[in-house]
């Protein structure tokens, strides 16, 4: 008052300084440095859609008003039709329709929903369970004999380990987090992390390679919006076959590609299973080597769609998926194969 200043009671205390840090937080510290991911809505206006057929003529894709894509005069399969239908948007609105297999699950009493859980997880009766582990042994028997050694990894990762946490940060709202004590976890919706971690710490010699690593994943998590959750076809909590080959170069990871196209095919075959064909690409890859991906096509007698960027936007220069169509004509991957190429997040 002396010297004219009002000053006021602070509410924390009588100290003359005081300093506040904010000391990051592990979970805000694992998204700081990763690039802004950019979602497939975001680029797909910038990709280009084609049909390869199989005798390998490029067909441009045309769409209407509504942006419905419109028919091929060159290709006659209708089923293949309301796949392209499906796949590039247009049939997926949802029409309320309860997908067939819900039906067939629970009248042969294979799969249910439980009211105890989180929505999409759900109780497996003994019939479901013999049949999803005479899938599971038959895949098995075919991966060793491919030559492929099994491991088994933990279901949840540190989010304290940066290498772990790059690609996770690209799905942060899709994540399920464990609190353990004072330390946080995520669980994993696919077994790269952990081992692509492993493998970072082992001395591989060239004779090694290609290196095929399986592991039925009998666990992972990705937690879906409500709305999109539908029966086995979208779920929480999934069963996730995994196989990862390391390479020595390009020219090896495409004879190990083009081997690995086969086995998928001859897998669902198998099965009884009709698949589709998709093949997404950077534009240079697919310029450097479509002459094999147009063979592969060739052999397998069907047209496939095409997908090509200006840019990498994944962390995959080819990949090649496997959908199927659904009785409501909607598309679902069962299988999806890809180029790695020098990736530094793993």
């Amino acid at each position: 008052k002396e010297k004219g200043i009002e000053a006021k009671f602070s509410p924390f205390g009588w100290y003359k300084s005081f300093k506040i840090n904010c000391i990051g937080h592990e979970v805000a510290e694992m998204y700081r440095d990763v690039k802004l991911y950019i979602q497939p809505g975001e680029h797909i206006e910038n990709a280009v859609f084609k049909v390869i057929t199989p005798q390998g003529t490029e067909l441009n894709l045309e769409f209407d008003e509504d942006k419905k894509v419109l028919p091929l005069k060159e290709i006659k399969d209708e089923d293949f039709q309301l796949f392209l239908e499906s796949e590039l948007g247009t049939k997926r609105i949802d029409e309320g329709i309860e997908p067939a297999h819900i039906k067939v699950m629970k009248e042969f009493e294979l799969v249910d929903f439980d009211p105890n859980t989180d929505a999409g997880n759900l109780r497996w009766y003994s019939k479901g369970v013999i049949m999803k582990n005479l899938i599971k042994s038959f895949v098995e028997d075919r991966i060793i004999d491919y030559g492929a050694i099994l491991i088994d990894t933990p279901l949840m990762y540190t989010t304290k380990n940066k290498k772990l946490t790059a690609q996770t940060a690209r799905f942060p709202a899709r994540s399920y987090w464990v609190e353990s004590g004072s330390d946080r976890y995520i669980l994993r919706y696919a077994s790269d992390f952990l081992l692509f971690d492993l493998l970072s710490s082992m001395n591989l010699k060239p004779h090694y390679f290609p290196l095929r690593i399986y592991e039925w994943e009998q666990y992972s998590f990705r937690r879906e919006m409500k709305g999109e959750l539908t029966g086995l076809r979208r779920l929480r909590t999934f069963v996730m076959p995994d196989l990862h080959t390391l390479c020595k170069d390009v020219k090896s990871s495409v004879e190990e590609f083009k081997s690995q196209y086969f086995l998928i095919k001859n897998l669902l075959d198998d099965l009884g299973i009709k698949s589709y064909i998709i093949f997404r690409a950077t534009q240079d890859f697919y310029r450097e080597n479509k002459e094999w991906i147009k063979e592969l096509i060739k052999k397998e007698g069907q047209p496939a769609l095409l997908e090509l960027w200006e840019e990498r936007y994944f962390y995959f220069v080819l990949k090649f998926e496997r959908p199927v169509l659904s009785a409501q004509n909607r598309s679902a991957t069962l299988s999806t194969n890809q180029i790695i190429q020098s990736d530094k997040s793993y």
